[in-house]
């Protein structure tokens, strides 16, 4: 079945399907999360409380719990008297993001290797899906849509250790990910190239080279975060 988008469904949607055992303010947070991921807000922008009360179909307070939860995840900044702005990340929040990332991505791949995990389509249908859908996009130029298709290729390696724990993990990584891209105001084109790397990745993953595709993740990681951190200065 194809995967969504991180865009794919409305916030108020999105948090309509959530899991209501969930607390509400973990759904909104979870919510805000994924429009950050999706590229829908991005670095300083301010989220006034009107405003996004309307656009989840939430009280105002739960609106705060849920920005409470954000801001302990470092995505988003209370300011007194001005309200709540999306985090615009610093070099070292680079640095430290994408060790993160190679710890949980190339761990996940790691342990596929060690587990001696088959080889064959079936085993990495999402990633493989999800760089088909951004190869075509590319192609049709959709660069925003091609940003959504690489977080979401990111969120199925995770997906492939089997672990919610994992994925919940994953969650923030990516937003904040998005929002260190976005702050560069790159051209939508040069997602391009990163298309290509995940179709090579998940044929490594098909195939069942994991050690491989372990390598090759760490060094696409180690190229991402060296792009952006000169891009940030």
């Amino acid at each position: 079945m194809q995967a969504m988008t991180a865009q794919s469904l409305s916030p108020r949607a999105s948090l309509a399907r959530s899991d209501a055992s969930v607390p509400a303010r973990r759904r909104v947070a979870a919510a805000v999360r994924a429009m950050i991921t999706a590229g829908e807000i991005g670095p300083g922008e301010h989220l006034r409380e009107l405003d996004m009360a309307g656009r989840l179909g939430v009280s105002r307070n739960t609106l705060r719990e849920g920005f409470r939860e954000l801001a302990g995840d470092g995505l988003v900044r209370h300011e007194p008297n001005r309200g709540v702005f999306v985090a615009a990340p610093t070099a070292e929040d680079v640095r430290r993001l994408y060790t993160a990332r190679r710890i949980l991505e190339c761990g996940v791949l790691h342990e596929q290797a060690r587990t001696h995990a088959l080889s064959g389509p079936g085993v990495a249908a999402e990633v493989l899906d999800v760089t088909a859908r951004a190869l075509h996009a590319a192609e049709r130029q959709e660069w925003r849509l091609v940003g959504d298709l690489n977080m979401d290729f990111h969120a199925a390696v995770v997906r492939l250790g089997g672990s919610a724990v994992l994925d919940a993990a994953a969650a923030p990584l990516l937003a904040h990910a998005r929002l260190a891209f976005r702050s560069l105001d790159l051209p939508g084109a040069l997602h391009a190239h990163f298309v290509e790397t995940n179709r090579s990745l998940a044929e490594t993953m098909r195939d069942g080279a994991w050690e491989q595709a372990a390598g090759d993740m760490r060094s696409y990681l180690l190229a991402a975060e060296a792009e952006l951190l000169e891009g940030l200065g």
